[in-house]
């Protein structure tokens, strides 16, 4: 069964980012916010995928897809 939810430590790993930079791209409110269960802050995989995806369309990034980040 495929993972649906993600902590901020997995979610950081699917992006291939460390958990630190996950925080800042929270804290921009470049990322959708989690939902929570319990106490737990948990982010929805379609969320993670459609901030991916929008990194690929240059929706979040600059203009020149060969500038450097």
């Amino acid at each position: 069964m495929p993972l649906l939810l993600c902590s901020r430590v997995q979610a950081a790993a699917l992006l291939n980012v460390a958990p630190t930079t996950f925080d800042k791209l929270r804290k921009s409110n470049a990322l959708l916010r989690p939902v929570q269960i319990g106490s737990r802050p948990l982010w929805p995989l379609k969320n993670l995928m459609a901030f991916v995806d929008e990194l690929i369309d240059g929706g979040l990034g600059s203009e020149d897809p060969w500038a450097t980040p």
